[in-house]
């Protein structure tokens, strides 16, 4: 048997081999990079997580973004509305200064008109009182009595029917009274191209006016039958407060509902050279039983005119009205006077409906 005795280690020996032991020991605060088997060893869980970690990020930092852009688009909004809504309040604050301003201007011009109306107003007041006095200085006059005369003719005649089985035939009985009164007499009443508008009557006192006697003359470069018709149509057109009710084709029954005053309108064919135009007023409603305070009572004359030269048609439009008015004899003078104005406002509608014609002279 062989028995081997280790060598004792020298010192020397002893102090190499401890350096190469320091030698081959990794070096302190060294990490090794992991090796591939390391890698291959990292669980498919974890790296799942890891993707879905990085996912969620991304996402997180596109929603942020989306929410900033917005704010910021929604900022940019705001700022241009409030911008606006400054500038409009701006132009509102002087638009409503202007609209003040022109509001004061207007209210004084208004009271200005209002003002200068009735100054107007009273000064055809006075001139009216000097043209009574003036015909009762000159003494009484050839003027007749009204051919329409409420205050002597039968009551019936100025009387709108209650029964509507009897109105028809009562409207016809009062147009065919007026067309009577279509005499000689009436005719050297009418106007000629030259005469006034009106004239007062005097009652037989000759302090105080009686009736107002209006005219109106034209003569046209149409037919005669034209101008009447023109004139029918303008009598029977309906509008707000004007009521019509045609019996016929040529007679009908006009109220107008502010005035409450009704008129019996007629077209007479006298001759295939004159149409006459026919309108009167009603003083009693007996449908509605409302008095009317004015009786009024006109005849329209057309008549056919000789032509210049052999083509052009003429006719000639003469008019005479008479109008009453039941009223205090202290205030009939106001009385007439409004009266007067209404009809020269009215006056002008007539006009232009006699606008479609050629006009060779309208007073």
């Amino acid at each position: 048997m062989v028995i081997t005795v280790a060598k004792a280690a020298l010192p020397e020996d002893l102090a190499l081999l401890s350096h190469n032991h320091e030698k081959l020991r990794p070096p302190q605060g060294v990490v090794r990079a992991p090796t591939a088997e390391a890698t291959k060893a990292v669980s498919p869980d974890r790296e799942e997580r890891l993707r879905k970690d990085r996912l969620r990020k991304r996402l997180s930092k596109e929603k942020f973004q989306t929410e900033l852009n917005h704010l910021h688009r929604t900022s940019v909004a705001l700022e241009y509305q409030l911008s606006a809504v400054q500038k409009k309040r701006r132009v509102d604050a002087e638009t409503d200064a202007q609209w003040r301003q022109r509001a004061i201007q207007e209210k004084a011009r208004l009271h200005d008109a209002y003002a200068t109306g009735q100054a107007l107003y009273r000064e055809l007041v006075s001139q009216m009182e000097k043209a009574v006095i003036f015909k009762s200085i000159c003494g009484p006059t050839s003027d007749t009595m009204m051919f329409l005369d409420p205050r002597r003719d039968p009551w019936s005649l100025h009387t709108l029917c209650k029964d509507p089985d009897r109105q028809e035939h009562a409207l016809r009985s009062i147009a065919q009274y007026q067309s009577c009164k279509i005499t000689p007499e009436l005719f050297a009443k009418l106007p000629g191209p030259r005469d006034g508008s009106y004239n007062l009557v005097l009652d037989e006192t000759d302090q105080h006016v009686s009736y107002v006697e209006l005219f109106k003359h034209g003569t046209f470069a149409a037919h005669h039958e034209d101008v009447a018709q023109a004139l029918h149509r303008y009598c029977l057109t309906a509008h707000q407060g004007k009521q019509v009710r045609c019996v016929d084709g040529t007679l009908a029954l006009t109220v107008f509902t502010d005035k409450r005053r009704h008129y019996v309108v007629n077209l007479v064919r006298e001759s295939d050279e004159r149409m006459i135009l026919t309108h009167r007023t009603l003083i009693y409603d007996d449908v509605h039983g409302r008095m009317a305070h004015e009786s009024i009572a006109g005849w329209w004359v057309c008549e056919r005119l000789p032509s210049l030269d052999g083509h052009t048609p003429r006719s000639v439009m003469r008019c005479y009205a008479q109008a009453c008015i039941d009223v205090n004899t202290e205030l009939s003078v106001q009385a007439y006077t409004s009266y007067l104005v209404n009809a020269a406002k009215e006056d002008v509608g007539m006009n232009q409906a006699l606008a479609q014609f050629r006009i060779l002279s309208l007073t």
